[in-house]
């Protein structure tokens, strides 16, 4: 793929209910921690538009890629026909992930 080609960046909904999960948590005893955590994962996952090829593939799941930001993974898909990426869970990177449905 060129460099210059913009994916449309998509969540799944099993995905926005695993970062709204986690950021919940967090914000129980961080509410501020939980701002940041916030930002920094969305910020990660939108720059998936740019480059979701620079992401080695998930070990567990072969048809998806992963990307790791700080003690959490972002498991995405690309379809490159659509030019798009799908957002499929946001998990810990000892988690193994198992598509939903």
């Amino acid at each position: 793929m060129e460099e210059d080609i913009i994916f449309e960046v998509h969540w799944t909904e099993p995905a926005q209910e695993d970062f709204d999960e986690i950021f919940d948590e967090i914000y129980q005893d961080a509410p501020l921690r939980a701002e940041k955590f916030g930002n920094r994962l969305l910020d990660a996952a939108a720059s998936l538009r740019w480059s979701p090829y620079r992401c080695p593939r998930a070990p567990d799941a072969p048809h998806c890629r992963h990307l790791i930001i700080k003690k959490y993974r972002i498991i995405f898909e690309i379809d490159e026909a659509n030019l798009m990426v799908w957002i499929r869970a946001v998990m810990f990177p000892y988690q193994q992930y198992i598509p939903h449905g």
